[in-house]
């Protein structure tokens, strides 16, 4: 019988800094084991420790593992993947004289506060006869856990991308002398989809590049890049937008747009981060809310409605806010109204009774609307009691 040495792990840190003010800790897990005379493995496994709410971060992880094909996480399917690769009626059947080599490790090539892109590499020598190379990019959304497509990115058809890709790609190699990739123009017509592509982010002299690898073109994967800014028309998240700087001027431009947005927007001039929202719910419709945000100097109130779409902002100065609170949910004499929006000095009681200032979120029109503050008797203390 073979001697089968069970995987051991082992924990390696690292770090990824995204902003300034967040960072995103992440621990590689190192697996090895061996087949005697059949195979050895040596997979590296990104795990995030740290940095991500722990509902996306368990979400995350486990997907990850998903895709490495040949490392076991408490379950067969690894050595039932060798005995395919190998043709074996049992793994015990091998009479190789040489164990074959396979190695599976990744690197991060796009995080931020929002998005992690990573590629994961397999390597196998040799791979029926031969050294076997394989490639696999993932996207994952950071707030959510969901793992995110290239139609989330871009919506762009593949003959348009196609056109693209050729009039405006390169063909990437790596320089060992310069220790740098180096691009060179597409000199014949090619089809992404007779490629399998697998597409990732990252930068090329300083640039955003849309980076694609194929998958299915030769035994080892050949390397391309459209250098983002050719597709400008085609960006659909916020994460492309923030790094193309796409947003517009200032927060006004949000108008129209549909969310999600994302924890940070960046303007020309200036950038806003999340602060939370809430919903201006009516008889169970949930699709009515606001989300706030900050800049350096103002608050603002993002009102969305229907599928998501933003249709007004309301601007409120810092220097308004200090000593005082927002709050929603008032009462007037027409009973409680959900729709409305106040600017109120704290009390330490069930109902804040001294308005400063109001606003109704109208749903009908999708604007916000000033308030006369007599006209409100008192808004719900939502601290009350905590």
């Amino acid at each position: 019988m073979k001697k089968i040495i069970f995987p051991f792990l082992i924990l390696i840190s690292l770090f990824a800094y995204s902003q300034p003010n967040k960072q995103i800790k992440i621990d590689t897990i190192e697996v090895n084991y061996d087949i005697e005379k059949i195979v050895k493995l040596n997979s590296f496994v990104p795990q995030i420790k740290s940095g991500i709410n722990s509902v996306a971060q368990k979400r995350i992880n486990a997907d990850i593992k998903k895709h490495y094909e040949y490392t076991s996480f408490n379950d067969n399917s690894s050595v039932e993947k060798l005995q395919d690769i190998y043709e074996l009626d049992s793994i015990h059947d091998s009479e190789l004289e040489e164990p074959d080599g396979i190695s599976e490790y990744f690197t991060i090539e796009y995080l931020s506060n929002n998005i992690l892109n990573l590629s994961v590499f397999s390597e196998i020598f040799p791979y029926r006869g031969r050294p076997g190379y394989f490639f696999k990019s993932l996207f994952y959304d950071l707030n959510t856990g969901e793992k995110l497509d290239f139609s989330e990115f871009f919506s762009v058809p593949t003959d348009t991308l196609t056109n693209i890709f050729n009039s405006e790609g390169y063909f990437i190699e790596w320089d060992d002398n310069e220790m740098k990739p180096v691009k060179e123009r597409i000199s014949e017509w090619l089809y992404l989809d007779e490629m399998c592509p697998h597409f990732y982010f990252n930068y090329i002299d300083n640039e955003p590049h849309l980076m694609i690898k194929t998958t299915c073109w030769g035994p080892i994967p050949a390397t391309f890049a459209i250098p983002l800014t050719k597709l400008i028309p085609y960006v659909e998240h916020y994460e492309i937008k923030n790094w193309l700087k796409l947003w517009g001027k200032d927060v006004n431009s949000l108008i129209g747009c549909y969310r999600p947005l994302g924890s940070e927007i960046i303007f020309d001039d200036y950038a806003i981060q999340y602060l939370g929202g809430f919903l201006l719910s009516t008889n169970g419709d949930d699709s009515f809310g606001i989300e706030q945000y900050l800049s350096s100097n103002k608050r603002f109130l993002i009102l969305f409605t229907g599928k998501h779409l933003i249709r007004d902002v309301l601007e409120i100065n810092k220097k308004e806010l200090e000593n005082r609170i927002l709050t929603e949910y008032c009462i007037t004499k027409n009973g409680l109204e959900t729709e409305i929006i106040a600017l109120v000095n704290p009390t330490e009681t069930e109902f804040h009774t001294k308005i400063i200032k109001a606003w109704r979120a109208n749903r009908d029109t999708g604007k916000f609307e000033k308030v006369n503050k007599r006209k409100i008797k008192k808004c719900i203390n939502h601290s009350y009691g905590l």
